[in-house]
């Protein structure tokens, strides 16, 4: 065998080996299905959960609240390419004023993982927004639109994002995690994370060494009260951050209290890795919430702006989808911003002279016509 003839038989052998090793662990590889749904539905069905349009939008107390960028996202374009201006509600003043000032801006969204458009009706603005989302994401279902007879613009906003850890974390056993809520009503729920199982192995380690403490504050000697941990250290461009704090005020408020924690964590040489025996415990979440805003909704809360004159939402939609598990998370969701314009309520009243006329129906000629001129021969209230 001539030498170019062995080396093309030691590739070819090697590139075997190559597929079929490729081939193995793709059949070997271990698969992490989805939980299921703890729930699927509108934000009306839910009793102790809301979701709130701006961060800084008061929670009521004991209960969980819930932002997505996009609801926001899809305002922006509507203030900037409709309005062209801030948006003013007539009877909304306060939710509208709370958007008109967020400092949420696409800037803060990951690259290609959104879209957002806002124009008229007139323009085409449901055929452009349609075809963009196609070219944009063309997996995803086509947006749906309401069948306005008198929108006149629409804003619009697509975002799908997340998280994929390093290394998925293990399922915590059957009762290993109970969550107590702020009346101390202890539920046992599903998690993963670093369990009982792998305080002392070398898989706990590996699972450890990926995870980030960026602030930690015991009780007394031994209990922690407040920690904050990122997942997996090295995920870019995206992190997720797991907060352990005391509630405030809205969601804004908690985030402040979070950061802060964070610098004070980096000040005392934060940063640390998790010390072998330690655990991590983290429920599992995977839902879809819709929510109608209807507090910015209906024609008695016309919309100020000129560009947008006589007219008032329709529609103003969010829809969350979210997952929390094992090998990370992630969120989709979309907005929807529809404005109509009031036709006027007409008022047929025969209050003025009029003609009346019988007739057969298609027949080139009536039987009876007459004109009422005044009132003489109406009855009178009375008579």
């Amino acid at each position: 065998m001539s030498r170019r003839n062995w080396f093309i038989l030691v590739a070819a052998v090697v590139f075997i080996g190559v597929d079929i090793v490729l081939l193995v662990w793709w059949f070997t590889r271990p698969t992490y299905p989805e939980p299921p749904l703890s729930f699927d539905g509108s934000a009306d069905q839910l009793q102790h959960t809301v979701i709130v349009p701006t961060l800084d939008t008061p929670i009521p107390e004991g209960k969980s609240a819930i932002w997505c960028a996009s609801f926001q996202i899809a305002w922006n374009k509507l203030k900037t390419d409709v309005a062209k201006g801030p948006v003013l509600i007539q009877g909304a003043e306060e939710i509208a004023d709370r958007l008109n000032k967020s400092p949420v801006t696409e800037a803060d969204l990951p690259e290609r993982s959104y879209y957002a458009a806002a124009g008229l009706e007139k323009h085409g603005i449901i055929e452009r927004i349609k075809r963009e989302m196609g070219e944009k994401f063309p997996t995803v279902p086509p947006p749906t639109f309401s069948e306005a007879r008198e929108r006149v613009g629409v804003a619009y906003a697509y975002l799908k994002a997340g998280v994929d850890y390093e290394t998925p974390f293990d399922d915590l056993g059957r009762d290993e995690l109970h969550f107590k809520d702020a009346t101390k009503k202890a539920t046992f729920v599903s998690g993963s994370g670093i369990g009982e199982r792998d305080e002392h192995s070398a898989h706990g380690d590996k699972l450890r060494a990926q995870v980030r403490i960026l602030y930690s504050r015991f009780e007394g000697r031994d209990v922690l009260s407040e920690f904050v941990v990122d997942p997996s250290k090295n995920t870019t461009p995206n992190q997720v951050l797991l907060a352990r704090v005391k509630p405030r005020g809205s969601l804004a408020k908690i985030l402040e209290e979070v950061e802060s924690r964070i610098q004070q964590g980096a000040q005392g040489g934060g940063g640390e890795s998790m010390r072998s025996g330690e655990r991590l415990l983290v429920p599992w979440m995977h839902w879809r919430i819709q929510r109608r805003f209807v507090e910015i909704e209906g024609p008695d809360k016309p919309i100020a702006n000129p560009a947008l004159e006589k007219c008032w939402f329709g529609h103003a939609e969010q829809l969350i989808s979210f997952r929390l598990d094992r090998r990370g998370s992630s969120v989709e969701s979309q907005s929807q911003l529809e404005a109509k314009k009031s036709a006027p309520l007409r008022l047929f009243a025969f209050d003025r002279p009029f003609l009346i006329v019988l007739k057969k129906r298609d027949a080139a000629n009536p039987f009876f016509v007459m004109w009422v001129d005044n009132a003489e021969l109406m009855q009178k209230w009375g008579s």
